[in-house]
Formats: structure tokens, C-alpha cells, sequence
């Protein structure tokens, strides 16, 4: 009698576990990610070998297509690429004058209720979002001119349930002799 009620609560425990598994939301995805200059040439930065060059005092145009159910934030990392591995483990440059920024963008407010980076979106139905995002490009940091060079943008997208998308990232070039 012991094996059939243990038997029983084996079925019911393996008969939850596989609804739990079906009825998950699946991972966000992050699709279409570019970078480009307020001076837009058609000269798109995107999660190809392709580069964009943006100026110091500029914006940095950050635009990707967003898919998942329920989306909590999604995160855009900025960093210097040189010198470092490529692992873009959310890490910080401790190069004097690189600049560094993480911008974290949350989902679900009201378009009435939206505070500085927040995004409206229902976070209880199915989503995709077309992310377009202006960000300042800073002229100097600690009092000296912006490191020139290649930066990642690196762009994290996590739902209410903790799953976040593979990351994406480009590399653009900070320089101050771009010609218009």
C-alpha cells in the first residue's frame, strides 16, 4: 500500500513539473540591435563587423527590436573595448578618461506615470518593442577629453522571470575628426 501511495505522489509531483516546464515563458530575445551617430550617413553600427564613428559631445543612437512575455528591463552597458577580454561580463574600464555608463530602462509603468528611463509596456502580455533610445556621448570625463577609441554598447533584456536574452553588442568608434 505504501509503494501504490508513493507511486501516486511521484505521478502527481512529475505530472506538475512537466506543466511548470510548458507553461514557462520563453527567453526575451534581442533582435535587430544598431548604433548609430545623430549624423546619421546610412553608417550603422550593428552586431556585425560593421563600425560607426561617433563624436565626443554627440548622441549615440541606440536602437533594437525587443521580444518577450512579461519583459522587467533592459540594460545598456557602454564601455571601452580596448584592452580587455570580450566577455562583456557587465565589467567597468578603470581607464582614466574611457567612458563607462550603465543605463537601465524598466518596463511596465503607465505612459502617464513614467519617470526618467522607464519604458510604458504591459508587462503581463506578450511584448515586442521597438527600443530607440538618445544617449549623450559625454565631451570630457574627470576633466580630460574622452578617451578616443572603440567602445561596446552592450545590451542586456531580462524579464519578471529573471530569464535574460543572450546578450548583443556593438563596437563604435569615438573620435573627434568626423567629417560631415
Amino acid at each position: 500500500m505504501k509503494f501504490v501511495n508513493l507511486l501516486a505522489i511521484l505521478s502527481i509531483l512529475a505530472f506538475a513539473s512537466c506543466n511548470n516546464e510548458t507553461e514557462s515563458n520563453p527567453k526575451p530575445v534581442i533582435s535587430d540591435l544598431t548604433v548609430s551617430s545623430e549624423h546619421d550617413h546610412g553608417d550603422h553600427a550593428r552586431v556585425s563587423d560593421e563600425e560607426t564613428v561617433l563624436e565626443p559631445g554627440g548622441e549615440a543612437i541606440v536602437e533594437a527590436h525587443l521580444t518577450g512575455t512579461a519583459l522587467s528591463y533592459v540594460q545598456v552597458d557602454i564601455h571601452f573595448g580596448g584592452d580587455h577580454d570580450h566577455s562583456h561580463s557587465r565589467m567597468l574600464a578603470a581607464e582614466d578618461s574611457a567612458w563607462t555608463q550603465v543605463i537601465t530602462y524598466y518596463f511596465g509603468k503607465s505612459q502617464d506615470e513614467l519617470g526618467e528611463n522607464e519604458i510604458a509596456l504591459d508587462p503581463t502580455n506578450p511584448a515586442e518593442y521597438h527600443f530607440d533610445q538618445h544617449i549623450d556621448v559625454p565631451e570630457t570625463l574627470g576633466g580630460l577629453p574622452v578617451r578616443e577609441g572603440d567602445y561596446h554598447f552592450v545590451m542586456h533584456l531580462v524579464d519578471l522571470d529573471t530569464q535574460e536574452a543572450e546578450p548583443q553588442y556593438v563596437t563604435v568608434e569615438i573620435h573627434e575628426d568626423h567629417d560631415h
